[in-house]
């Protein structure tokens, strides 16, 4: 009998994410990638958040770093996407780099198509926040406080509002209206800020969701350490990203 592991499952997957970079948290360091695309360029370069490094919300200088770096792979005919991370709403500053400027490669909450093998990536990007739901290891409706950013947005005074929204933090809060925006969508693998339940501080949802998808793989970033496991019971290979670590299946 084969046993069920991430090797065995990623043995089925891999070769559909062949010319596929996994980019972990930049947090303001781009060399590895730089590194890893100058020695064997990929076609399609996929980043998991949180682009800035806190120290650097507002420091115009690592900013445009991050600008020229994402110019520089379009450049070379890579196709760049990338989700946010709980970091990309550190500063207003952070905020319009990610959310305004750079929203041609953000694809929270879509699917999206990549490379020759047409693979379909799902993103789910940003955190779950305990002000609005935070379903850790429990029913998935238990802590609901707000559905939707809509329902945070009536409860927010205008004072605590951001431009007129929902507060700076909560603009990429991860809500039950955030998750069903993948009703009756498909896609091959799930990327994510957040962990599914195979780190100690994932996240059932995360685990439904990849299911419910279809996905095969979940990449996940955040908590800044390598990571291989399985979710036996889907047959889900799980593939946790280190800080700027790349990762190239193969």
């Amino acid at each position: 009998m084969t046993t069920l592991n991430f090797e065995h499952i990623m043995r089925n997957i891999t070769p559909a994410l062949e010319g596929v970079l996994f980019y972990g948290d930049p947090h303001s360091n781009w060399e590895p990638l730089l590194k890893s695309v100058d020695q064997h360029p990929p076609h399609t370069v996929i980043i998991l958040g949180d682009l800035i490094d806190k120290q650097d919300k507002d420091n115009q200088k690592a900013h445009q770093t991050a600008r020229d770096v994402l110019d520089n792979l379009c450049r070379k005919g890579i196709d760049v996407r990338l989700i946010s991370g709980n970091h990309d709403v550190d500063s207003p500053a952070v905020y319009d780099l990610v959310f305004k400027e750079l929203t041609n490669f953000l694809f929270d909450g879509g699917v999206i198509e990549i490379g020759p093998n047409k693979l379909r990536i799902a993103g789910l990007g940003g955190v779950f926040r305990g002000k609005c739901w935070y379903p850790y290891k429990a029913d998935e409706t238990a802590k609901v406080k707000y559905h939707s950013p809509e329902d945070l947005l009536v409860a927010t005074r205008e004072t605590a509002r951001f431009r007129t929204g929902i507060p700076l933090r909560h603009r990429n809060t991860i809500f039950p209206s955030t998750v069903r925006q993948f009703q009756s969508k498909r896609a091959d693998v799930l990327i994510t800020h957040e962990g599914p339940t195979t780190h100690e501080r994932g996240f059932p949802v995360v685990d439904n969701l990849a299911a419910d998808l279809g996905a095969k793989l979940i990449v996940y970033g955040h908590h800044h350490t390598p990571a291989e496991a399985c979710l036996k019971n889907h047959a889900i290979a799980i593939r946790g990203m280190g800080k700027a670590e790349v990762w190239k299946p193969e």
